[in-house]
């Protein structure tokens, strides 16, 4: 008897080893990836460090020069490569790309008011 139940739990053993065994793989390969994934968005986002400032000129009736004409072009095209993680990886990252879209056309609504 006692042979049968040793015959009958190793396997067991054997099988739930080797299942935690690979959750704790896949477990460790997605916190690498997640780790790898903020390191990028903080370079991007180190990246547009002046953005704002040139985005209120306009905002504030001045008119852009060339050179800031450039800057915006270039730091919009990093921010649009970056924007689907922000959007899918940030908690609630869809439901706040949808109150951004509300909160400006309310913006332009009372400005053209």
């Amino acid at each position: 008897m006692k042979n049968l139940i040793r015959s009958a739990t190793y396997p067991l053993i054997i099988i739930t080893l080797t299942s935690i065994a690979c959750i704790w793989y896949w477990v460790s390969l997605l916190d690498a990836q997640r780790s790898e994934m903020e390191t990028a968005i903080r370079d991007e986002l180190s990246q547009v460090h002046g953005l704002i400032p040139i985005l209120m000129k306009r905002r504030n009736g001045e008119q852009w020069t060339e050179e800031e004409l450039v800057v915006l072009k270039r730091d919009l095209r990093s921010l649009s490569n970056l924007s689907p993680y922000l959007v899918l990886i940030v908690p609630g990252g869809t439901s706040m790309l949808l109150l951004l879209a509300w909160w400006m056309d309310s913006r332009r609504k009372r400005r053209k008011n």
